[in-house]
């Protein structure tokens, strides 16, 4: 603007991006050192208008998972089976995916949370039952892994892999006969793999690594 009042020319034009994603993290009530209740807790984060998927990142040293969910929200027992330890502070970041993009944006916030004193006790199973049991063998696996199962029902078993980000590898349904002669994970890429085994009410969470 001149001194009489009037402005001068634009200058040169230039040209900026909007960007791509907005961004989202854990809510002020559950981000600080906060003290999670139970593995069922729902932790939330701040919704960011229009995203088709949110990316929680959980991590601790060695410890660094990825998991995606289409709402704001996880609970711990979504990362059940990849050793979660008892009242150890885990760091939580959130990455927004919005519609026609392909990626995640960047992580935002970071917050803590404590893993609940009974995180150790829900890690395994899922549902408390007696006289069931199962284990994953060999473990760590070159091939391909074979389950031990100890249960007293003859109903099917239905087994489903996920990988470290949580996506969905493998759903299958195998007769009560033929669950310790069923081949799994022979085409995976090496890697580590939450598994879970469900007959009936029984549910067993289990981790396994491919080389």
């Amino acid at each position: 603007r001149n001194t009489d009042g009037s402005f001068l020319p634009y200058g040169p034009s230039c040209v900026i991006q909007a960007p791509k994603h907005p961004v989202s993290e854990l809510r002020p009530t559950q981000c600080n050192d906060y003290a999670v209740v139970s593995f069922s807790e729902m932790i939330y984060a701040t919704t960011a208008q229009g995203a088709s998927q949110y990316r929680f990142r959980l991590f601790n040293g060695p410890f660094d998972i990825q998991l995606d969910r289409p709402l704001a929200v996880f609970r711990l027992s979504d990362f059940a089976g990849f050793g979660l330890q008892s009242g150890v502070t885990y760091s939580v970041q959130v990455a927004v995916r919005m519609p026609n993009q392909p990626d995640f944006g960047p992580y935002s916030k970071t917050c803590t949370i404590i893993i609940p004193p009974t995180a150790r006790a829900i890690e395994d199973t899922s549902v408390a039952a007696v006289g069931f049991d199962a284990q994953v063998y060999p473990n760590p696996f070159a091939a391909q892994f074979y389950f031990k199962v100890a249960t007293a029902s003859q109903a099917s078993f239905t087994i489903q892999v996920y990988d470290m980000m949580g996506r969905a590898i493998e759903t299958r349904t195998v007769n009560a006969d033929a669950i310790e002669t069923t081949e799994v994970g022979a085409n995976y890429p090496a890697g580590v793999y939450q598994v879970i085994l469900t007959q009936g009410a029984n549910v067993k969470t289990l981790r396994v690594v491919k080389r």
